[in-house]
């Protein structure tokens, strides 16, 4: 009887443990997500000049590919960063970064998406975007990754010629841009 007794107090003793350790496991993770854990949203609108790299090349045939932008543009309006405190941007320059991919893209057209992020003095913010292209004209969607939404444009700076060629023969490796993207109060 003595045994079973113990077996049953280390029982009680290893779940009062487990309840208690849960417990300040929960209080120290709720305790963080009051502390710097907000996102970051922006309300404004960004400009600048980029590059996105194909991964294969584009040509004219339809593919699978894999695109990264990559970009400088500057900013203004209104960001809240992590700690709720509102900034007013005038020309803030940023890190503007995206992967996205896409399956039947060429140079002439193609829809493709993924994630990226406005890397900003505050933090990042992060977002999806999905990218239409017609011809030369990328028109841009973003959904944050905590709401909001913003829409853009890019706009390829190469010269035509040069860009023509390269689709209709071994493939556009990349591309320069200008990029603008008008925010709704997008938030990640």
């Amino acid at each position: 009887m003595r045994t079973r007794n113990r077996y049953g107090l280390w029982l009680v003793v290893g779940l009062a443990a487990a309840l208690v350790g849960a417990g300040l496991t929960t209080a120290v993770a709720s305790g963080k997500r009051h502390h710097g854990h907000r996102p970051i949203t922006f309300t404004g609108s960004c400009q600048g000049s980029g590059t996105v790299t194909f991964d294969p090349p584009l040509t004219n045939t339809p593919q699978t590919i894999t695109q990264h932008a990559r970009g400088r543009p500057t900013c203004s309006g209104s960001l809240v960063d992590r700690r709720g405190r509102t900034h007013q941007l005038s020309n803030a320059s940023v890190l503007y970064l995206s992967t996205e991919q896409g399956d039947d893209v060429s140079c002439p057209a193609g829809i493709d998406g993924g994630p990226g992020a406005l890397h900003t003095h505050w933090g990042n913010l992060r977002f999806t975007v999905s990218e239409k292209r017609a011809a030369a004209l990328a028109t841009l969607s973003y959904a944050g990754a905590n709401g909001g939404s913003a829409t853009g444009v890019a706009h390829p700076t190469d010269d035509p010629a040069t860009v023509v060629a390269a689709c209709g023969g071994s493939g556009l490796k990349q591309a320069h841009v200008d990029l603008s993207l008008n925010a709704d109060s997008l938030s990640g």
